[in-house]
């Protein structure tokens, strides 16, 4: 993917801002930094797929994902993060965790219409960003 920091976060943004949260969230960072972690990384990896690595922190209960050799979560570009205190793990063993709710409070119903409209929200910016980075490389050419 080449670096990507400038594209990935306005990615990020485009869902941060855009998202409906449950009413019961105070806030969206709250609710994706405080037991909703997953579900932000799920989106993630729905948007870039095989590009994405998946890092956990047991001393912060916490999941990151890697993407172009940087570290995000909802809050963007992790360039200050703990590094030594995550550790990588694959995606089957992400998956196992999300289902035995490892990561606190995971409501199906809830989750699933956040992660649906995240999704779809990421994924129209994903194809806006790389479209336009596509046709200025046609310009050039």
């Amino acid at each position: 993917m080449g670096n990507n920091i400038d594209k990935i976060c306005s990615i990020i943004n485009h869902i941060i801002y855009n998202i409906q949260i449950p009413e019961s969230e105070h806030d969206i960072f709250s609710y994706f930094l405080y037991g909703h972690c997953n579900v932000f990384i799920e989106i993630l990896d729905n948007i870039f797929k095989d590009d994405i690595e998946f890092y956990i922190s047991d001393e912060f209960c916490h999941v990151i994902g890697k993407i172009d050799g940087f570290f995000y979560d909802a809050r963007g570009f992790l360039p200050n993060i703990e590094y030594d205190k995550y550790e990588k793990i694959d995606k089957e063993r992400f998956y196992y965790l999300v289902n035995i709710k490892a990561f606190g409070n995971y409501n199906s119903t809830c989750d699933k219409k956040v992660m649906e409209d995240g999704i779809k929200l990421g994924l129209e910016k994903y194809n806006d960003v790389f479209k336009i980075r596509k046709l200025k490389k046609q310009k050039e050419e």
